[in-house]
């Protein structure tokens, strides 16, 4: 390892450590016993000049941090101990602030391996006060205190080169710089392998020969502290290196501290560097990933105003169950609809008290389909506690799983749909009270139709005959009309009527097989073969189903095309489907399609008449009959519509 011996005279070196920014103390024996400590150390310390046989512990009595514990360890096992940050309270300018510094106690051992001596080393980390030194890039600083190190224990060590071994094998690098051309006086190993440099070319080399890349930045702030004497204090500065054509990049912490030889009067500079490129990147990381928080705190919160917006214009009441307390969390529209008062609470059991008795069952079996995560939409009656009036809500329940932050719970949405069945009360009001009105003169024009049907038979006019079919069959048409209509009203008053028998599925395909040869002539019709298929349901009802899919298939595929009619078993079902070879229903269109009066609207089925009824009372018909119906389609590739019945046993 190279030696500043020829160089620099322990004395010089003493001088020049005295005169380091970098606090630095060295102790000897168990006790901690303080042999040297240098002006930034007890500037750091707040101590006087008398240092006389005190130990560390002694120094230190009631600071923070006290590092007695840790000194003891390396005097005792050797082994270096490091401590990032560790935060002092620093008085500087009339003001106190905490100043945070990177500390390693490092032990110098003999040729046999015993431990000598402890050196202490502290170097700060930016500023994070109010101090002469605060600064976010290079600073240069009035002239530092001149101090005149008193005779001491400290002499002893300097017999043996035992100052020169501990900043030798410091971990912080250290290099001594003499003269306008910068020429290298002294480097110690961790500077060496910091800039990626031979030790043994340092000595009496000039900087920026062996390190050019670095010339353009850190030449004039050297200039700068030689010149003017006065430090420079450089904080996660970046850095590159370039080493046998690769290059090494970092950040780091250097204080410049201009020195002055007594004898010589040559003036130098003391560099201190501390790598931080670790430290940097991480704080980097934090910052970016804390910028990222804050970006998604922001856009969560913008997506909360939203969600709000959104139930406010669609007037959504928001409520939460928490099954840990058993109570309901609901806002402002939701205690509305409930009556109750903003600061009333209100626990599972009461909630019952809010909804009419005949829909608990289907809230409790929302709720229970929420939980085993089918979340779903029901409506019902609440009832509003002041007022004792009866409104339709429609309620919605999803259940959000425990996390390691919030436990697990119901969230859902409520809207009052009064004003909504209102409206439709109205229409099927109307819609009856049209329906019945016309059927009295369509009974008497049917009737009036059949007597000409008659008179023409006897007269043998065909042209006449078949005018009259065809008005026969516009009757009967507006006869089918007006009964779906009712059918609708009936549905809505929930009067709808089943007649119940059990019969085998078989008979009413058979029936509407042969009906279809006879009338269909525009299409195809396959029906599948089915044996032994016995539901207890209403008859003329299940063939209105039927006959309604067929229609559709008919009405909505071109002519020539198939159209297959199947059934067939399925557990404890009996599943009837009507397939076609026509337009299809695009994926938005489907979850509406048998809402009452919706249409799908295409360029293709803007010809084709019809009022959005027929799917609507296929679908009450069907889960008046606990069954279920559905359908499956692609565009421009035709569609299949199912629906199912519970199979019976039939005792025979």
């Amino acid at each position: 390892m190279f030696s500043p011996s020829s160089v620099l005279s322990d004395k010089t070196l003493l001088d020049i450590l005295y005169q380091s920014p970098v606090a630095t103390a060295i102790y000897v024996g168990e006790h901690l016993q303080i042999v040297f400590a240098n002006n930034a150390m007890r500037k750091l310390w707040i101590i006087g000049d008398d240092l006389a046989n005190q130990t560390y512990r002694d120094a230190r009595q009631g600071s923070t941090p006290n590092l007695t514990t840790q000194l003891q360890q390396v005097w005792q096992t050797g082994v270096t101990y490091r401590q990032a940050a560790a935060p002092y309270t620093v008085t500087a300018d009339g003001y106190i602030y905490t100043q945070y510094y990177n500390i390693e106690l490092s032990a110098c051992k003999d040729t046999d391996g015993r431990v000598t001596a402890v050196m202490h080393t502290a170097v700060p980390l930016n500023q994070t006060g109010i101090s002469q030194h605060k600064n976010t890039g290079s600073t240069v600083v009035g002239n530092t205190e001149s101090y005149t190190p008193a005779k001491g224990a400290v002499n002893d060590l300097f017999d043996a080169p035992v100052l020169e071994t501990l900043i030798d094998n410091a971990s912080i690098g250290v290099v001594i710089i003499a003269g306008e051309d910068n020429k290298i006086l002294y480097a110690n190993y961790s500077y060496s392998k910091m800039i990626g440099r031979n030790l043994n070319i340092l000595c009496g080399s000039k900087l920026f020969d062996v390190l050019p890349e670095a010339r353009a930045y850190f030449a004039p702030i050297i200039d700068e502290v030689r010149n003017h004497g006065r430090p420079v204090y450089l904080y996660d500065t970046p850095y590159s290196v370039y080493t046998n054509g690769e290059v090494s990049r970092g950040y780091v912490n250097v204080i410049y501290q201009p020195f002055t030889h007594p004898l010589t009067k040559v003036k130098g500079v003391l560099a201190i560097c501390h790598d931080v490129t670790s430290q940097t990147l991480n704080k980097q990381q934090l910052e970016t990933v804390n910028a990222k928080l804050q970006s998604t705190n922001h856009d969560l919160q913008l997506n909360q105003t939203g969600l709000r917006l959104a139930a406010d214009t669609a007037k959504l009441g928001i409520w939460t169950f928490d099954p840990e307390t058993n109570n309901f969390g609901l806002d402002p529209r939701c205690r509305s609809i409930f009556g109750l008062d903003a600061d009333e609470a209100i626990s599972k059991t009461d909630i019952e008290t809010v909804i009419d008795e005949k829909y608990v069952p289907v809230v409790t079996q929302l709720v229970q389909n929420a939980y085993a995560g089918k979340p779903g939409m029901v409506e019902y009656y609440a009832i509003n506690l002041k007022t004792g009036k009866r409104s339709w809500v429609r309620g919605s329940a999803q259940y959000i799983p425990p996390t390691s932050e919030s436990s697990g719970h119901l969230i859902g949405t409520m809207v009052d749909l009064s004003a909504e069945k209102d409206e439709e009360k109205r229409k099927t009001d109307f819609i009856g009270f049209v329906s019945h009105e016309l059927r009295s003169p369509l009974t008497s024009l049917s009737g009036y139709i059949q007597v000409l049907q008659l008179r023409a038979s006897k007269t043998g006019d065909e042209k006449i005959i078949d005018i009259i079919n065809k008005s026969r069959r516009q009757v009967d048409r507006m006869a089918a009309l007006i009964s779906g209509f009712l059918d609708v009203v009936k549905i809505g008053e929930s009067r709808i009527q089943l007649d119940l028998s059990c019969f085998d599925l078989v008979n009413l395909l058979s029936e509407s097989e042969a009906e279809c040869n006879t009338v269909v002539q525009t299409h195809h019709m396959v029906y599948k073969p089915l044996t032994g298929a016995f539901v207890e349901a209403d008859y003329d009802k299940i063939e209105q189903v039927l006959t309604n899919l067929i229609n559709n298939a008919v009405k909505y595929s071109p002519q020539g095309t198939t159209i297959i009619v199947t059934a067939e078993r399925r557990d404890d079902e009996v599943w009837v489907s009507v397939a076609d070879e026509g337009l299809g229903i695009s994926e938005a269109d489907i979850p509406h399609l048998f809402e009452r009066f919706y249409r799908a609207q295409s360029e293709h089925t803007k010809t084709i008449k019809g009022f959005g009824i027929g799917l609507y009372i296929c679908k009450e018909i069907i889960e008046s009959h606990r069954g279920r119906i559905w359908v499956e389609s692609e565009v421009n590739h035709g569609s299949v519509f199912y629906f199912s019945l519970p199979l019976i046993t039939k005792n025979l």
